[in-house]
């Protein structure tokens, strides 16, 4: 299994490939999950995990990032109740 670097100071937050937070935290040495998306510069490099599959998903593009920054940002509208 793909591992989070040993040098890691902090955590990581995966989410999977629709984009959604798997709701944990990852630190240095942890195992990431399967269908988690981690950044592959967080990632452990030694030969033996360089040889394993790399986590499944695959990063949002430039124009899905900001679509979902635009959504993101946009304030729920409730309808208002008719007088």
């Amino acid at each position: 299994m793909t591992k989070i670097r040993a040098d890691l100071v902090g955590v990581v937050y995966p989410y999977n490939v629709a984009g959604i937070p798997l709701g944990m935290a990852l630190a240095a040495g942890d195992t990431v999950p399967k269908g988690a998306v981690i950044g592959p510069h967080l990632l452990e490099t030694s030969d033996a995990c360089a040889s394993e599959e790399p986590p499944a998903g695959t990063p949002l593009t430039p124009e899905e990032a900001a679509e979902a920054a635009r959504l993101e940002a946009t304030p729920e509208q409730t309808p208002s109740p008719a007088a």
